[in-house]
């Protein structure tokens, strides 16, 4: 997704314009993408059954965060940190008693890596400690950049003079976030059943959604009961449906068999690419 990424799409915050799905659209996918997997990640936490699951689902996500980091995915890293932060989740007092002391410890680090203080100091620190190593940056840092110095002016104060130190930084960003970011690639096969169920197969609740369930998530079933019917026809998911969807599965894809499939990836010789 980062790789599609063209670079007049990020001149003059073309992202934040009511044209942006044609002037700048897959700067815009990744945007809208990371708010939904922040959604998706909450949905899934705030809709288990019970106290134990919910405390299983969130630690599995934590672990998925741990890979994240390990592996330079800050994007996805921050999407998983974002829902953890939300309301719906921050709040399950009783959920988050269950994580054990190493899981928590090892949240507050990677919270500490990624903290927005003096504009992510840390996390801009790490990056630069990063040599020849594939990374996918948190797209929200990224844009944040170009926007600050797209607001610079174009001329010298008081003069007819272009501002050549806004076009030079713009070009710099540009250069290192091709040449770093979109140059070097990951050494993952692709897994077209995960990728498959990312783009096609999950739900996420609306953000009313997620602060009901959340609210009423330590109850009893009565009270469980009462939600369902609040919320319309939609079911709440079973325990066992919350968690067999984070863990990898076969997704069957229109008009292919899972012989097909078994075919496509003894053969595959596929890039190196992988889109989180």
């Amino acid at each position: 997704m980062i790789a599609a990424i063209q670079p007049d799409e990020v001149l003059g915050a073309r992202w934040k314009k009511a044209d942006k799905a044609v002037r700048a659209p897959h700067v815009t996918r990744m945007i809208e993408w990371f708010n939904t997997m922040t959604g998706w990640v909450t949905s899934m936490i705030v809709a288990s059954e019970d106290l134990k699951t919910r405390a299983t689902v969130l630690s599995r996500f934590l672990e998925i965060a741990q890979y994240c980091e390990k592996y330079h995915c800050y994007n996805a890293l921050m999407e998983i940190l974002g829902a953890f932060n939300s309301s719906p989740v921050r709040r399950l007092r009783l959920t988050w008693e269950l994580v054990s002391k190493k899981e928590l410890k090892f949240l507050e680090t990677l919270r500490e890596l990624m903290n927005h203080e003096n504009n992510f100091i840390t996390y801009r620190t790490h990056l630069q400690s990063l040599n020849d190593e594939a990374v996918v940056p948190f797209i929200g840092l990224v844009v944040q950049d170009l926007f600050n110095m797209n607001e610079l002016p174009n001329k010298l104060s008081g003069s007819k003079l272009v501002n050549f130190r806004k076009l030079t930084m713009m070009g710099n960003a540009i250069h290192k976030f091709r040449s770093t970011y979109q140059s070097i690639d990951f050494k993952f096969k692709p897994d077209h059943d995960i990728q498959y169920f990312l783009e096609n197969a999950f739900c996420v609740l609306s953000e009313a959604d997620r602060m009901s369930f959340s609210k009423k998530a330590e109850v009893g079933p009565a009270s469980r009961a009462s939600i369902r019917a609040g919320l319309g026809a939609r079911a709440r998911p079973t325990a066992a449906e919350v968690v067999s969807a984070i863990q990898p599965k076969v997704v069957e894809q229109p008009g292919e068999s899972s012989d097909d499939r078994s075919e496509d990836k003894e053969g595959s010789t596929a890039g190196p690419k992988q889109t989180l």
